[in-house]
């Protein structure tokens, strides 16, 4: 009986596994704004270029896409926050593949990360804070 119910079991998890594989991926995410600034294949997007309240950098991690925290127009972190008088920013990584020579975790702080923020505050003249995800 037990041998039966494990392979029962195991049946519906392949069977749950083959139905994930399968599903369609195509989301249709929100159009970011044109990049700002530019370096490497790190893009800086500006959510609010006409705000005058607090500079916010949201950087999400190496390791997810940036549209995490811009899925759609009405599912946006950064959306949410240009409407909070915040002037918010976000940095896209982009692909390891686009860069001339692989980056170490200090180049994406020192050569992409310190430039996007000196950009900012350059441009509003204001202290930045930092959002991490």
């Amino acid at each position: 009986a037990i041998e039966s119910a494990a392979t029962e079991r195991f049946d519906m998890f392949l069977k749950g596994l083959l139905a994930y594989q399968q599903a369609s991926r195509a989301i249709k995410h929100a159009k970011r704004p044109k990049a700002c600034f530019k370096k490497g294949a790190a893009r800086l997007h500006d959510y609010a270029p006409q705000s005058k309240g607090t500079p916010i950098l949201a950087i999400p991690s190496l390791i997810n896409r940036a549209y995490i925290l811009d899925l759609q127009e009405k599912n946006s972190l950064m959306r949410y926050l240009a409407t909070q008088k915040f002037h918010p920013y976000l940095l896209d990584w982009g692909e390891a593949e686009e860069e001339k020579s692989p980056l170490s975790l200090e180049d994406y702080v020192v050569k992409r990360l310190l430039p996007a923020l000196e950009h900012i505050y350059k441009k509003t003249g204001k202290p930045v804070a930092l959002l991490g995800y």
